[in-house]
C-alpha cells in the first residue's frame, strides 16, 4: 500500500504542468484532425457541383454566355493532354476553357496551380484573342497565404499583354507587400499556363 502511494506521488511529480498542457493540446489536435477528415468525406462536392462552382467563378470574372471545357484533369475523357503536359513540371494545369458567346467569344481561360507560401494556389489566367494575358485571378488559396497582400490591380497591369515566361516575383515587387513566396507561386502558375497556351492553343 505504501509503495503504491509512493509510485503515484513520483508519477504526479514527473508530469509537469507544461507536459500536461502539451498532452492535452495534442489530444485536442488529434480529435480536430479526425473530425475534419470525417467532415471532408461528407461535405465533398460531387463532380457536377464542383464544376458549377468553377463556372460560377468564371462568370464572376469575365462576361460570357457559357464556358466550354476543353481539357480537365479530373475527366477520364479530357485529361490525356494535361496528364502528358504536367509530367514535365512541378506545377500543374488543371483545366482549359473556351469562352462561348458575347464579346469574349473564342478566347481561352487556363486554370493552373503552383506552390505558394502555405500550400498550393489555384490561379485562373484569361487570355486575349492574341494569346497574351488579359487578367489573372486567384481562385483558391490555403489559409495564411497572404494573397490579400498582393495588389491584383497592379499585378494585372504589369502582366497585361504579356506571353511566354513573364519572369519571377522580384520583377513584380510593385504588386506585392511582403508576400514574395505567394507572388512567386502566382507567377509560376501564370508561366505554366502561358507555356500550355503556346504549345496547345496558339494557331
Amino acid at each position: 500500500m505504501y509503495k503504491n502511494r509512493m509510485c503515484k506521488k513520483k508519477l504526479n511529480k514527473k508530469i509537469s504542468p507544461v507536459a500536461s498542457s502539451v498532452i492535452a493540446l495534442s489530444c485536442v489536435a488529434t480529435i480536430c484532425v479526425t473530425l475534419l477528415s470525417i467532415a471532408n468525406v461528407f461535405l465533398r462536392l460531387s463532380p457536377d457541383e464542383a464544376e458549377l462552382r468553377r463556372i460560377n467563378f468564371l462568370h464572376s470574372i469575365i462576361s460570357a454566355d457559357s464556358f466550354e471545357v476543353l481539357h480537365d484533369i479530373d475527366s477520364d475523357e479530357k485529361n490525356i493532354t494535361l496528364a502528358e503536359f504536367n509530367q514535365k513540371y512541378p506545377e500543374s494545369v488543371l483545366r482549359v476553357y473556351r469562352v462561348s458567346g458575347g464579346i469574349n467569344d473564342g478566347i481561352y481561360i487556363i486554370e493552373s496551380t503552383a506552390a505558394g507560401y502555405n500550400g498550393s494556389l489555384t490561379v485562373v489566367v484569361v487570355y486575349n484573342s492574341t494569346g497574351t494575358v488579359r487578367m489573372v485571378a486567384v481562385k483558391e488559396s490555403p489559409p495564411q497565404e497572404f494573397v490579400s497582400k498582393i495588389s491584383f490591380e497592379m499585378l494585372n497591369l504589369l502582366l497585361r499583354g504579356r506571353a511566354g515566361n513573364v519572369g519571377t516575383a522580384q520583377e513584380f515587387s510593385a504588386a506585392s507587400t511582403g508576400a514574395t513566396r505567394t507572388l512567386n507561386g502566382i507567377i509560376s502558375a501564370v508561366n505554366l499556363a502561358n507555356i500550355f497556351y503556346e504549345r496547345h492553343l496558339s494557331v
